[in-house]
């Protein structure tokens, strides 16, 4: 069991009552904002969503929870059969992390829900942005038009969304080949849901990425520059429509080409924005 998985149970067994949904995200959000936890283990990040701040990821890991019989479905109660374990997983938990669960639990456990929103979105405003419980939210960024790119290497998919949110970006445009990943969130049916939920677009054109067999013994800076200089020549120039319809997209609303890697130096996707550039005039922002 993943440690922010022991953490996420920690709450409804520590607090002495079972908690609903949005008070066990907002505890864990209050958690990795206000004490040491994050630094401690890998744990979730968050984005503003219907209720406040949000995690995808802690919700997936509460359905395994529930799936394997840690806790049920609608109480969020550890069941009798389950105790025993669930006990001996939390107490795995460093102690600091053990401590920072508590600490929350004593500042805020006591409170309803209304009393923890209210605190939650006062203390942290860009979360509460999205909220439908806020009658006129404030209004949300938009980005100027312009070519974006981004990458998720090292991002969960709770910080990716947030930084696209709060970068105003309204289009995601997936330039990988295989849209698939280990890591969840970053496939293309799963990512297409996940930016459905917040609003986002998400087109794909996989005949502008790197097939796989070019990504092969990528061991240095040199053969990475090597695959781009290939992908400029070769590749690219037969895809001149695919370019254009990029083009039209990223002067239609503010778009970001996605792929893998944080570095856009070493991505296909700088080639690409640049040849988009060349089309549209637009300026190109590395995000």
């Amino acid at each position: 069991m993943h440690a922010r998985q022991r953490v996420l149970l920690s709450f409804p067994v520590r607090a002495g009552y079972h908690p609903g949904r949005t008070e066990l995200i907002k505890w864990l959000f209050l958690a990795r904002h206000e004490g040491d936890i994050a630094n401690l283990i890998a744990f979730y990040d968050f984005l503003p969503y219907r209720y406040g701040p949000f995690s995808f990821a802690a919700y997936k890991d509460l359905a395994v929870l529930v799936e394997k019989g840690y806790l049920t479905g609608k109480t969020l109660a550890v069941p009798a059969e389950a105790r025993r374990e669930v006990e001996t997983e939390i107490a795995g938990l460093p102690r600091a992390v053990r401590h920072s669960v508590s600490s929350i639990l004593l500042k805020y456990g006591n409170l309803d829900r209304k009393e923890l929103l209210d605190i939650v979105y006062k203390g942290y405003p860009w979360y509460a942005s999205r909220s439908t419980l806020i009658p006129h939210g404030s209004t949300q960024y938009t980005a100027n038009i312009s070519i974006h790119t981004l990458g998720y290497e090292g991002r969960s998919i709770d910080a990716f969304l947030n930084r696209v949110l709060q970068k105003g970006i309204a289009r995601i445009i997936d330039v990988r080949r295989n849209p698939l990943s280990r890591k969840y969130g970053f496939t293309r049916r799963a990512l297409d849901n996940l930016c459905g939920k917040i609003g986002i677009e998400y087109v794909h054109f996989p005949q502008v990425g790197v097939p796989s067999d070019l990504r092969r013994d990528l061991s240095s800076k040199d053969a990475y520059h090597a695959l781009l200089r290939h992908y400029e020549k070769e590749i690219l120039p037969r895809q001149e429509n695919t370019v254009a319809e990029i083009g039209a997209l990223m002067k239609d609303s503010p778009s970001a080409l996605l792929c893998f890697e944080e570095d856009h130096a070493i991505c296909h996707r700088s080639v690409l924005a640049k040849a988009v550039a060349s089309q549209t005039g637009l300026g190109v922002i590395h995000l």
